[in-house]
């Protein structure tokens, strides 16, 4: 677990304070993440005004679009719901390794419409700025602003000021969009993702809380959960076959990980070393 300087954290929660207030009144992208639920929590705390946008769409489940309206709803935080479909941007619908980049680009443009000149701000922290994230440089092309990187905090930061300043479910697991659980090259459909959702949907009901089910091109399905939930992997596997089984993922792969994000990143990085350390060997 990473250690927290409660003091350094404190001094970073107030650089935030100041730099919401210095945006007032602006649009905030929100997903209902833990991430941007904290932006959100903070400004509302300090009585700074905002508009939240939440999209909806294909490559963001029922469940997540549920809790964010029900939580802003709950704080009365002005906000719209509008809808978003990815699947139209040839990138997104192909599988390029870039398609992060082009979902953020027109996502956010579409954003910018809705913002009317005003500032828009997003989740992305600290931590997000030290994994490969093309869709960062989408935001920065746009003038998106991520108050989070800006005042350097970090996820586990966030979610020990989320829990210092009262707000509700800070240890809330991290699930990007679905559109993450293909393997480049690999074309989503409605369908299929629909399918990925409801099978997601019933792993959470099973009671694992860090876990993503991976589509592969050239392999069968893998199921990786967190470390810490290795033991009710293992003691629920059967189960799991029966129900993934039942919803269209057959032969399901199962394994325990220490670090979930950026799988797919992680893979085409380890063949770019393997390639360079036979290009090294030759010569």
């Amino acid at each position: 677990m990473t250690e927290i300087d409660p003091q350094n954290a404190g001094h970073k929660l107030r650089e935030l304070n100041g730099l919401l207030a210095s945006h007032s009144p602006f649009v905030l992208a929100f997903s209902g993440g833990v991430d941007s639920r904290f932006i959100a929590h903070t400004a509302w705390r300090a009585k700074v005004k905002f508009t939240a946008v939440h999209i909806r769409g294909p490559h963001v489940p029922h469940s997540e679009t549920e809790f964010a309206l029900a939580w802003l709803g709950k704080k009365m935080i002005p906000f719209v719901e509008t809808a978003f479909d990815p699947l139209g941007i040839a990138a997104v619908a192909e599988g390029s390794r870039q398609r992060c980049y082009a979902c953020k680009r027109e996502m956010f443009s579409f954003i910018a419409a809705l913002a009317k000149g005003n500032s828009i701000l997003e989740g992305s922290n600290a931590s997000d700025l030290e994994k490969f994230r093309p869709g960062l440089k989408a935001l920065e092309e746009l003038g998106v602003i991520s108050p989070l990187a800006l005042t350097n905090i970090s996820k586990p930061e966030i979610r020990y000021l989320a829990r210092e300043s009262g707000m509700d479910f800070p240890d809330q697991p991290s699930r990007p969009c679905l559109f993450t659980r293909f393997d480049y090259g690999m074309r989503p459909s409605p369908g299929l993702l629909q399918k990925l959702e409801n099978a997601e949907e019933e792993i959470a009901r099973l009671g694992f809380k860090n876990f993503r089910l991976r589509l592969l091109q050239d392999d069968k399905p893998l199921l990786q959960v967190d470390w810490p939930e290795a033991q009710m992997l293992e003691a629920k596997k059967k189960i799991l076959h029966e129900k993934l089984s039942f919803l269209g993922f057959p032969e399901v792969r199962m394994q325990a990980e220490i670090k979930l994000s950026g799988y797919f990143d992680q893979k085409e990085k380890s063949e770019e070393d393997e390639e360079l350390k036979l290009l090294h060997s030759l010569f």
